[in-house]
C-alpha cells in the first residue's frame, strides 16, 4: 500500500477493447493512457489522452496564419521606415529581402560596433540568414566591413548615415 497516494503509471498492455480501437483508428496520431492507482480503494481509474489528426492540422493552421500577419506587420514597418530615406536608397533597399532590410535598420540603429552574431540576436535568426542578408547590402553599396575577419564589425556606408 502507498498510504493512499495516487500513483501513476503507463500502461503499456493494448490488448483489451478500447486500446484496440484506438490503434484502428487512423485519424489519432498518437496517445497516452495513464492508469492512476489509488491505493486505499484498491480501484483503477484509466484516463486516455489522445491527439486526433483533425486537432493537429488546425493547430499547424493557426500557427501558420499568426506567423503570416506577423511576416506583414514586419514588412509594413520596414515599408514606412525605407520612406523615410532618398528615393535612390528608397528603391535600393525596396529589392532587397525583409531579413537584409531589418539588417539594415538594426545597423542603422545601433550606436555600437555590432558583429553577426549581435545582429542575428537582435532579428531572432540564425548566423548563416544574417551573412546571407549582409551579402545582399553589401553588394548594393550600403554597407562596409570594417576591421578584420575575427574583430570587425558592419557599418552602415556614410552617404546613407548622413541623412
Amino acid at each position: 500500500m502507498n498510504n493512499g497516494k495516487v500513483v501513476k503509471e503507463v500502461v503499456t498492455n493494448i490488448t483489451s477493447i478500447p486500446f484496440k480501437e484506438l490503434l484502428e483508428d487512423d485519424k489519432i496520431v498518437s496517445f497516452q493512457v495513464i492508469k492512476d492507482v489509488e491505493c486505499m480503494n484498491n480501484s483503477f481509474k484509466g484516463t486516455i489522452s489522445s491527439v486526433r489528426k483533425k486537432d493537429l492540422m488546425e493547430e499547424q493552421k493557426r500557427k501558420q496564419l499568426e506567423l503570416t500577419a506577423l511576416r506583414q506587420i514586419k514588412k509594413e514597418y520596414l515599408s514606412k521606415r525605407i520612406m523615410s530615406l532618398p528615393n535612390k536608397y528608397i528603391i535600393m533597399l525596396s529589392g532587397l529581402t525583409t531579413k537584409a532590410q531589418e539588417v539594415f535598420w538594426v545597423l542603422y540603429d545601433s550606436t555600437e560596433n555590432i558583429d553577426c552574431n549581435t545582429i542575428a540576436e537582435k532579428c531572432h535568426s540564425k548566423v548563416v540568414t544574417i551573412n546571407c542578408a549582409i551579402k545582399e547590402l553589401k553588394t548594393c553599396g550600403l554597407i562596409i566591413r570594417v576591421g578584420s575577419k575575427k574583430t570587425g564589425h558592419y557599418e552602415i556606408v556614410e552617404d546613407v548615415r548622413n541623412i
